[in-house]
């Protein structure tokens, strides 16, 4: 019995990747010429996903013909396949069926002169199509056309016999003649492919079946391997380094490429235990038996293409043959789907077939019974709609303790008719309330509230309901911040304070005088911070408005305001106190050092701190440990945000760090990742190293360091050492 990594799906559902492992840890290899086994590809990291739902576009026959077929696709949508006038197998002619938005235009393409029958099997996005046709003597000659031009014959042997198979978007053509795989270049040239396998082995026949970009090809050899007198079959992938074997399963025999990806992922057929089984080999040439199709009378599988993550075949009643039985089989990483249960209203009586062909936009061609005959078919994947979700618009940044306030619910997509459900969760709570109206439960779109300053902290959210009542999706919660309303007392008050803030957040205060303000007045503002022991003033800032930026160095700080009349004060403001909460979060603040690394003996080294986002504080603590030393120790008087000092010898392999720091000299942000300097003994001197030049060069590479924007995140900067026509470096500069 074969193993299949998952079940086919006549409605698509998922299988558990764990389904895949447990499978595939069954599954034995046998490599060509016996040894341990590769193992075997897990097939979620190789294969994407079918579309959920698929249109059907059913090709005509041209010129009221009795039968199509789709053969190969392009990138842009066209289509190649074959269309007959009568049930006879000749005549026989190729079709472009041309994609122009939502249909397509069909274009008959004309045989040789002479000829009854031609084959078109694949084109790409210049219509390069390619295939064969037959002679007047029945024998198959290579043919190619471009778009709706006549057809002319290419030479792949001196008996001029042969077939063309596949062809890329770069115009290379792959194909077979004389029992050789051969590729047909872009400028016309011929090309044998190299044969794979042992140097002693006899190559009996070998063919090229498909192409990939980057010129990656698929086919079949068969081989006669020494000290054995009979011949097997062994499927091949040429790539730019020469073709490879690649592994059939045990028990498995006659394998072969029908599709390639440009990665060297490759899906074909064998045979197994007198079935027919669809598989996949990865890149490294291990193979996974694909899932046969669960579906009655059809026990054989076989997969033809393959395209980004999605592979289409068969399941058949018949090994090779759907005439009397098949059905289209798309497989990716949850398993196998029966190509018809995803088709949007498929039509009675029709019947998808096979599939032959897939593309990078997910589109698949194959053939269909029909009422009316055989006929090509396309699936075009229908976009997926996306989920509906909901958001509270234009939620203010702040409350007014006692204010009216009206929040707005706005669902996507729009769905007339729904219903919504209001819910508050209070500060330290994990629970959600409904909020009630004298009615009821609020379910307009619409909710008015009038906050009071104890919401402060508080959550709010909306539902989004169908018709009968359930949840289609929930907007996220956003907090209300409630500032104090306007006083009624006489003075001059601060308005705007809001319970807490976040870090990064804005803050935003206004000075307000009761009952009238004065023409002509400026304010002075002024902040004392929990490290500070006085009110230090804000420069810059002499309107009635202070925003600021809220960081956790401003937890516990106090502002007040003063009005002021020709400099003279008039009136000053209670002082209002600020809360920065990030309930437990690290302060975003970063630090990294800029400046250069590698420095000559007496040269002024200068570096930066940088601390993003920026912050208030304006003290720094700079320390270095030196080379072979454990413990960082703090420089003496290094509290600017730029440091600079001499370079001694005595600092070559020091590490500096740097740390913002408050008032009392205790570390807010930071400290920052190491840098490593570099001290070269001036020209002239003792190397440091012993080299000849005083350079540090230990190869053809310089010193790396580890640099980053916040502890434990090194980001590595490679330091390339230029010397100098004095003999000194160039320096290494990071930021």
């Amino acid at each position: 019995m074969p193993i299949s990594p998952g079940p086919i799906r006549k409605r698509r559902r998922q299988v558990a990747i764990a389904t895949w492992l447990a499978l595939l840890a069954a599954f034995v290899l046998v490599p060509l010429g016996g040894g341990v086994a590769a193992a075997a590809p897990t097939a979620p990291s190789v294969l994407g996903h079918l579309a959920e739902r698929y249109q059907l576009t059913l090709l005509e026959p041209t010129n009221g013909g009795f039968s199509s077929t789709a053969l190969g696709l392009n990138e842009q949508g066209d289509v190649v396949g074959v269309t007959r006038p009568t049930s006879s197998a000749q005549p026989q002619q190729t079709v472009l069926w041309e994609k122009h938005d939502d249909h397509f235009h069909a274009h008959e393409l004309a045989n040789l002169d002479g000829s009854r029958f031609s084959r078109g099997f694949d084109l790409n996005d210049a219509q390069q199509i390619v295939g064969e046709a037959f002679n007047a003597a029945g024998n198959s000659i290579p043919i190619r056309w471009q778009g709706e031009e006549a057809p002319w014959t290419v030479a792949l042997n001196e008996a001029g016999t042969g077939l063309l198979n596949d062809i890329n978007e770069a115009g290379v053509a792959v194909g077979t003649a004389s029992g050789r795989a051969v590729a047909l270049n872009a400028d016309g040239s011929v090309r044998l492919l190299d044969p794979p396998g042992p140097a002693e082995a006899t190559i009996n026949n070998l063919t090229a079946t498909t192409i990939a970009e980057g010129d990656v090809i698929g086919g079949r050899v068969s081989l006669t391997l020494p000290g054995q007198s009979g011949s097997e079959l062994f499927a091949v992938v040429w790539e730019a380094d020469g073709p490879r074997l690649l592994t059939t399963p045990a028990g498995a025999s006659a394998p072969t490429v029908a599709g390639v990806r440009a990665d060297g992922v490759a899906v074909g057929s064998a045979t197994s235990g007198g079935l027919e089984i669809a598989l996949l080999w990865d890149s490294t040439g291990s193979p996974l038996e694909l899932a046969a199709a669960e579906l009655a009378d059809y026990p054989h599988a076989a997969a033809k293409a393959i395209s980004g993550g999605v592979v289409v075949g068969q399941s058949s009643k018949y090994a090779g043959n759907t005439s009397f039985g098949g059905a289209a089989i798309g497989w990716d990483s949850t398993g196998a789907v029966e190509l018809a249960s995803l088709v949007v209203d498929l039509p009675d009586g029709v019947v998808l077939q096979s599939a032959s062909d897939v593309n990078q936009a997910g589109h698949i061609v194959g053939t269909a019974t029909t009422p009316a005959g055989t006929r090509g078919f396309v699936l075009t994947p229908v976009p997926s709609q996306p989920a509906p979700s909901v958001e509270i618009v234009d939620f203010p940044a702040q409350f007014v303790d006692g204010a009216p306030t009206t929040l707005t619910a706005q669902p996507a997509p729009a769905l007339p008719g729904a219903s919504y459900s209001w819910e508050i969760q209070p500060a330290g709570s994990s629970g959600w309330l409904t909020i009630r109206d004298a009615a009821g439960p609020v379910t307009g779109a619409q909710l008015t509230i009038t906050p009071q300053r104890a919401w402060d902290g508080y959550l709010v959210r909306v539902a989004l309901l169908d018709g009968d009542g359930d949840r289609l999706a929930v907007s996220a919660a956003q907090e209300i911040r409630v500032a104090l309303a306007s006083p009624t007392e006489p003075g001059l008050h601060i308005l705007g304070l809001a319970g807490h803030y976040h870090s990064n957040g804005p803050i935003s205060l206004t000075a307000t005088l009761t009952p009238t303000e004065l023409a002509g007045a400026t304010y002075r503002w002024s902040i004392e911070r929990a490290d500070q022991s006085q009110f230090q003033t804000v420069d810059g800032v002499t309107g009635a408005e202070l925003v600021l930026t809220a960081e956790q160095a401003l937890d516990g700080a106090q502002v007040k305001v003063e009005c002021l009349l020709d400099g003279v004060v008039q009136a000053v403001a209670q002082p209002v106190l600020i809360e920065v909460d990030d309930h437990g979060a690290a302060a975003p603040q970063q630090l990294a050092i800029s400046g250069e690394t590698e420095w000559s003996e007496g040269e002024t080294i200068t570096l930066t701190a940088i601390v993003t986002p920026a912050t208030m504080l304006d003290r720094y603590q700079w320390f270095w440990r030196t080379a072979g030393s454990d413990a960082a120790v703090p420089i003496p008087g290094a509290t600017s945000a730029t440091y600079a000092f001499s370079a001694g010898v005595e600092l070559d392999q020091a590490a500096i760090t740097v740390a913002v720091v408050t008032e009392h000299g205790a570390i807010a942000y930071g400290t920052s990742p190491e840098i490593v300097l570099s001290v070269l003994k001036a020209a002239g001197g003792q190397p440091l190293d012993g080299s000849s030049d005083g350079t540090r060069l230990a190869g053809t590479g310089g010193p790396s360091l580890s640099l980053g924007l916040a502890a434990g995140a090194a980001l590595l900067v490679g330091i390339a050492l230029i010397r100098r026509q004095s003999g000194q470096l160039k320096k290494a500069r990071i930021s």
